[in-house]
């Protein structure tokens, strides 16, 4: 009994597995890539044919002029633009290859090879599927297109060579530059004791000035206090003097034209 359960669920087991495994193995329908009849493949090389001849007819300048006067979201602005990038390296046209195609279910890609005098360019066309209203429908529209210029390999080594010595020498220029400043940072300090320095012995001499007056302050009242007769003339006028040198050093202002006079105690009395 126990072993014919076993059985069964073995077997229920097993179907449910080959059901899933059934079910894995559907997968969706591929959806079928762009294709092109040969009709339409010739439409499209005579528009790129036309485009190209058009194209490399422009000298520099003149690609220059045209290229102001389009959109910069434009197919024709793209190709301008890439001629213009190109044209110093390609020269004049001699003649267009064999169109190559490849697609898959959203964009046709295009590819030529073009040979101009000095070397041969790859023009790529790149066409995307887009919906168009006023025809209710979806139809390649050309997207982008890329001008790849065909060098040697000893001209790119020589290029690679460049590129490699040219940020080499950006990052040395940038290292020599942060080792000079950083070189700068000593000169900082010593400017800042300087400035410190130059501060305290300032503040020192205010200082002994500011003694120095009113020590000459403290021997005229001491004087007074000791006498009430007649403080000789000269004598205060040398006391007087030297006290009003001390002020203007340190108020840094010249007093001109002061008068010295006898000054005499007053005699006390008792009222």
């Amino acid at each position: 009994m126990l072993e014919a359960r076993m059985k069964k669920r073995l077997l229920i087991l097993a179907c449910m597995l080959i059901c899933l495994f059934s079910l894995s193995g559907c997968g969706k329908k591929e959806e079928e890539k762009i294709s092109l009849t040969s009709d339409e493949k010739a439409s499209y090389e005579k528009q790129l044919t036309n485009m190209i001849n058009d194209v490399s007819a422009l000298s520099k300048s003149d690609a220059e002029d045209v290229l102001k006067k389009l959109s910069a979201k434009s197919v024709k602005y793209k190709l301008v633009n890439g001629w213009i990038a190109s044209v110093d390296d390609l020269g004049k046209l001699k003649s267009i290859g064999e169109y190559k195609y490849e697609a898959d279910r959203k964009e046709l890609k295009i590819k030529v090879d073009v040979e101009y005098e000095k070397r041969t360019a790859t023009y790529i066309f790149f066409l995307k599927k887009e919906f168009v209203k006023d025809y209710d429908a979806e139809y390649l529209m050309p997207n982008d297109i890329n001008i790849v210029v065909k060098r040697s390999i000893k001209e790119n080594l020589i290029n690679a060579a460049y590129n490699t010595l040219m940020g080499m020498g950006t990052v040395f220029v940038v290292l020599i530059i942060i080792i000079v400043v950083i070189s700068l940072f000593k000169y900082v300090n010593m400017l800042d004791k300087w400035l410190a320095d130059r501060k305290a012995a300032k503040e020192e001499a205010k200082m002994m000035r500011t003694e120095a007056v009113n020590n000459v302050v403290e021997q005229i009242a001491q004087k007074e206090d000791q006498t009430e007769e007649l403080v000789d003339d000269s004598e205060l006028v040398a006391v007087i003097s030297a006290a009003i040198a001390a002020y203007e050093a340190d108020s840094e202002i010249a007093v001109e034209g002061f008068r010295v006079r006898s000054i005499r105690r007053a005699t006390k009395r008792n009222w």
